[in-house]
């Protein structure tokens, strides 16, 4: 049985952007343990600048070209994983192979999805990585951007919350995805592919926590620092 499933994590800061740059030219330690790094140059990247990998710079790219402002402690980016069963990319070659059709479509279809959900241009990068030992993944880094009114002047602003909201309801935010995901699987990719759950598709955890946690935990220590010394 062929499923699809998403999971995400909020980025709250730049250092994160980095961690996920970092992760996808295979410079940090995870890579190292997950990836077979003579496999790397299979993987597919794509960027809204000319550095498919460049991340940090395809974020500079879309506050410059929307002129959208970070919010005050808001989160600045939407670190998405698409996924399907591997079996279903399995059917038409090798999981791994670049050129394999169904790896192909599901890594265009991910970043279509992202940027029909969250508005066009939202989809920054794109990364799927065939140089780890399970398939079906594409990792997005997504940033919306909304308008915000206040003392009567409407700006732009990056706002994740508000555009899930719009997306899929306050209440359910990350159900609506996964229903939203599923289904756009279901009418471009394939009418078999149900709802499923990440983890019961990849057997495994994937790298969100290690990728963005030490980002955070280091933010927490300068902005505690920060407050000791004030």
């Amino acid at each position: 049985m062929v499923k699809a499933a998403i999971r995400c994590a909020k980025i709250k800061n730049l250092g994160s952007l980095t961690n996920v740059e970092r992760h996808g030219r295979r410079q940090d330690e995870s890579s190292h343990r997950r990836a077979d790094l003579q496999k790397t140059g299979n993987n597919l990247a794509w960027s809204s600048v000319d550095d498919p990998l460049a991340v940090g710079d395809a974020f500079k790219a879309r506050k410059r070209e929307t002129g959208a402002k970070e919010y005050g402690g808001a989160c600045i980016a939407l670190h998405t994983v698409c996924i399907i069963s591997p079996s279903w990319i399995a059917e038409t070659g090798d999981i791994h192979d670049p050129k394999n059709p169904r790896n192909i479509q599901m890594f265009q279809e991910a970043r279509r999805w992202a940027d029909a959900t969250y508005g066009e241009g939202s989809c920054i990068s794109a990364r799927m990585d065939l140089d780890e030992k399970g398939g079906g993944v594409v990792d997005l880094v997504i940033v919306p951007v909304r308008d915000m009114t206040m003392r009567g002047k409407t700006k732009k602003i990056i706002s994740v919350n508000k555009a899930m909201d719009e997306a899929f309801g306050k209440t359910k935010s990350y159900s609506g995805m996964q229903d939203s995901w599923s289904a756009w699987c279901q009418g471009k990719l394939d009418h078999e592919i149900q709802r499923g759950v990440s983890k019961e598709i990849t057997q495994k955890e994937h790298v969100h926590a290690e990728i963005i946690a030490p980002a955070l935990r280091l933010q927490d220590e300068i902005q505690n620092r920060e407050k000791t010394s004030g």
